[in-house]
């Protein structure tokens, strides 16, 4: 009896926090809306940040989706017919890597673009399958990296170009993967964060890495709630 009653009195604690940031969220986009009203100047400004925003969205997306067919391309040209180097298996399978991280970072960049337009169902559909596509990502950039590992050691120190580029996109790869599971790395296209990293504040959590927090989080709460 004593559990039962402890649990309950969590469960009541537990609604009731729940309770607090919901009524604390709408307290707080009421508050926004309110001062956009009451000072338009401010409203204009956070109109217009969300304005370039969405346009650096659209535009960056489909330089994401362009660099995964012309990345591997130039490279797979450039050491083939410029180098007349071997096309080696630790090449092949660094390419695939980075244009599939890439494929992944141009749905991430997409999905942002699409939140701020006001369309949630282009999100819910892709994040389940982000997520599930999370550890295939980092078995291909496991196996792409030994292999670059065990060819260069073979061909050492006579290094050719093609282990230089499978070298570069297996690196190239292994940075995306962070860049959108894990930390945003890229600061460079944005001045604010960039701001912030010279401020010593670091590399802040990606976009895509909060969201599949969010996401899982719901997905156990409705687990709980089914069992």
């Amino acid at each position: 009896m004593k559990f039962a009653a402890c649990a309950d009195q969590i469960s009541s604690i537990d609604n009731c926090q729940s309770i607090i940031k919901t009524n604390h969220r709408n307290l707080m986009s009421r508050s926004t809306v309110s001062l956009q009203r009451s000072n338009p100047t401010i409203g204009c400004a956070m109109s217009s940040t969300r304005q370039r925003l969405q346009i650096h969205l659209r535009r960056y997306w489909k330089i994401e989706l362009l660099n995964v067919f012309l990345l591997p391309t130039v490279a797979s040209y450039l050491v083939v017919f410029v180098f007349k180097n071997q096309f080696t298996l630790a090449l092949a399978v660094s390419l695939v890597a980075t244009a599939w991280l890439l494929v992944i970072g141009t749905i991430a960049l997409r999905m942002m673009q699409m939140r701020l337009d006001g369309e949630l169902r282009y999100e819910e559909y892709w994040l389940p399958k982000l997520h599930y596509a999370q550890l295939p990502s980092l078995l291909l950039i496991l196996v792409s990296n030994l292999l670059t590992l065990r060819e260069a050691y073979h061909v050492f120190p006579t290094l050719l170009a093609a282990q230089y580029v499978a070298s570069g996109f297996t690196l190239l790869a292994t940075l995306e993967y962070i860049n959108y599971y894990h930390r945003q790395l890229q600061h460079f296209d944005n001045a604010a964060d960039f701001r912030r990293l010279l401020t010593g504040h670091g590399f802040r959590q990606s976009h895509l890495a909060r969201s599949l927090a969010n996401w899982r989080k719901h997905r156990l709460e409705r687990a709980r709630i089914g069992g």
